[in-house]
Order: structure tokens, then sequence, then C-alpha cells
């Protein structure tokens, strides 16, 4: 299920496109945000649980292979077992009652470009995601290729 893509205000350069439940590289995704700026893409994911259990740690380290930032999001009531269990990398969200509050922010993990190539290199449902990254990568090693010059 994809979501409209978002666009920031006209004075900053920067996109964002957001999608639902994703398979890339066999990894399931339950959300994904990609965050464009002029010269770069960042890669969001955010895994999202009811209930967490013990799995979950395997389920981030997986996830942390492919993302720029990555975010837990819980119910509020697990918030002290978040902050007690979760790597200080990894940004923490709380839902209550359809609200989403931040908790803690990830730090930049540096991966989401690995995520990148695998969607630019993988024949899958997502076309829109395909066509936009290339076109984004191709426009980023373009411009990094014109800078060496």
């Amino acid at each position: 299920i994809r979501r409209p893509p978002r666009s920031t205000p006209s004075n900053s350069s920067a996109a964002s496109d957001v999608y639902k439940r994703q398979v890339v590289d066999g990894i399931e995704i339950d959300v994904l945000a990609l965050e464009y700026t002029d010269s770069t893409a960042s890669v969001y994911v955010i895994e999202v649980k009811r209930r967490p259990r013990t799995k979950v740690y395997k389920q981030l380290a997986r996830r942390a292979r492919i993302a720029d930032y990555l975010y837990i999001a819980i119910p509020y009531i697990f918030y002290a077992w978040a902050l007690k269990k979760i790597d200080t990398s990894i940004g923490i969200m709380l839902i209550k009652s359809g609200d989403i509050i931040v908790l803690r922010s990830p730090r930049y993990l540096g991966n989401g470009k690995r995520l990148l190539e695998c969607i630019c290199s993988e024949h899958s449902d997502i076309d829109t995601i395909t066509s936009f990254c290339r076109e984004r990568l191709y426009r980023s090693s373009a411009n990094t290729h014109d800078s060496k010059l």
C-alpha cells in the first residue's frame, strides 16, 4: 500500500515518499520513508510492533543493515522496556491514541545506500520506487562526477 508522496514547502528542495509493508532483499519493512535532498537520499525504516518480543532484536539488527535511520514504533506502555532494551542508535516512537510521539531520535547509521541499490536491482512490485531511485541515483552520481572534474 503506497501513500502519496509528501513534499516539503517549495522554499526547500527536499521531498519524501512513504511506503508501507514492503519486502526488499528478503526483509519485510513495515514503514519505509525515502527523503530526498539535492544530492542525497536518506532511508528511514520503521519497525512497528504491537507487543515487542525477543525476536525484535534480530529484526532490528537486520533492518539496521539497510537503513540510514531506524526506528521502532511501539505502544506507549512499553516505553520503559524500550529505553532499557533498545540500542541507543535506534530511535523510539511511542503510539498512544493514534498519536505518534518520538521518545528518542535515531543515530545516523549510513546503510541506506544498500537498500536503494537493492530496490534498483530487484524486479519488484514497487516500480514507482525503482524508477524514482534510479533517477535520483543517476542525478547523485552525475553531481558527484561533475564535482570531481
